[in-house]
């Protein structure tokens, strides 16, 4: 069954579904948010050395862009290559305090 058909079914108004977020898996990595962009981006540098990673809000899981602070501890997957931006992160949470 088609989902807007299945909303109708419920008696939801007639609108397009909210966009579902796959969260992608891997190795948790540790690194530091390096700077936060007013459009939602920011830059991660891991703890392992290597190239800055760059995040994306929506990659954010239980915290928001406003909540993070330059030099604050983060996990995160590193996925591949994004054309000429460089590695990108997902699953991106605050580090547990140790």
């Amino acid at each position: 069954m088609e989902v807007r058909a299945f909303l109708r079914l419920l008696g939801h108004p007639e609108r397009t579904p909210p966009r579902v977020v796959v969260k992608s898996k891997g190795p948790m990595v540790t690194g530091t948010i390096k700077t936060i962009t007013a459009q939602g981006y920011g830059y991660i540098t891991p703890n392992d050395g290597g190239p800055d990673i760059i995040v994306h809000r929506t990659a954010l899981v239980d915290v928001t862009m406003d909540q993070l602070r330059p030099g604050e501890r983060v996990t995160y997957v590193a996925r591949g290559e994004s054309l000429s931006v460089g590695p990108r992160a997902s699953n991106v949470r605050r580090a547990a305090i140790e």
